[in-house]
């Protein structure tokens, strides 16, 4: 994930905090699922399906987060959290 805003102190307001996306994969004797990068990428457009961005707004404070669940050592699954706000420049 590639984004770069300069966000000082006078030159933004917040529109909307903690917008967040979620994706899943499933592995079954670590075969299956998506890559690492390939989670990511989808929590980050699930996410901003929940909000459409405006001329002069941007993501900022994005924060990535993985929660692994392994069942026997037979099925394992990874969820990918991906959280962000929504700033506006003045």
């Amino acid at each position: 994930m590639n984004n770069s805003a300069a966000l000082s102190a006078d030159n933004y307001t917040y529109v909307k905090k903690d917008l967040q996306g979620m994706s899943q994969a499933t592995y079954v004797l670590g075969i299956g699922g998506m890559k690492r990068e390939a989670i990511v990428a989808e929590a980050k457009q699930k996410m901003l399906e929940n909000y459409t961005l405006q001329d002069g707004q941007t993501i900022a404070n994005t924060t990535v987060n993985f929660k692994y669940s392994n069942f026997l050592g037979i099925v394992a699954t990874t969820k990918c959290y991906v959280t962000a706000d929504i700033v506006e420049f003045k």
